[in-house]
């Protein structure tokens, strides 16, 4: 049994609906009002999704951990925390509309490998954030009311910091952050 205020199954998961070490394919997923800590959690997964649609996620909306994974298509509205959270794996990110991250739109640790093609963020504290040696790739962000675009640092003192290559964004430079030993830079090969 689970108790309200525990953020895990009696199997350690987090997620409402949980993926574990399997390939999936053209996998549409639809969620509305989750209550868990992730709504989808993907662990050691490999393949591609065509469309994610959350909405009203108590914590972050799709959670992604030692996975290969490409996203065709991702709409997520209201996530308590961040609206993706990915880490330790490769990920591609085709199409993005993410409002109202109530933390991080994009979220990359530990090790993680991210490309983006196209993000829209809307009312998020940081829309893309690459930390503990993570490299995102981002061809083109529409940050609208975030506080933050890009924001690359070190959390975890066994990982580096965090690297960001941008190619077209509609960001000030007042919302980029990096810490000492991370890089936020324009990069015109993608």
């Amino acid at each position: 049994s689970v108790s309200a205020d525990q953020r895990f199954d009696e199997n350690l998961l987090t997620g409402c609906m949980t993926f574990l070490d399997i390939n999936i394919s053209k996998l549409s997923i639809l969620s509305d009002n989750s209550q868990c800590e992730d709504s989808v959690n993907f662990i050691r997964v490999n393949g591609d999704t065509n469309t994610i649609n959350i909405s009203n996620s108590v914590g972050d909306a799709v959670d992604a951990d030692f996975s290969v994974l490409e996203f065709n298509e991702i709409n997520i509205t209201n996530a308590k925390n961040d609206c993706i959270d990915l880490s330790s794996g490769k990920y591609y990110i085709k199409n993005a509309k993410l409002i109202s991250c109530s933390d991080k739109s994009i979220s990359a640790g530990e090790k993680s490998s991210v490309v983006i093609d196209n993000v829209k963020t809307v009312s998020s504290d940081i829309s893309i954030a690459s930390k503990d040696s993570s490299t995102v790739f981002v061809n083109n962000l529409d940050s609208i009311q975030s506080n933050i675009c890009f924001s690359a640092y070190n959390k975890k003192q066994e990982f580096w910091g965090g690297r960001i290559f941008y190619k077209k964004h509609n960001c000030k430079p007042t919302q980029m952050y990096s810490d000492n030993i991370s890089l936020i830079e324009y990069w015109n090969e993608l």
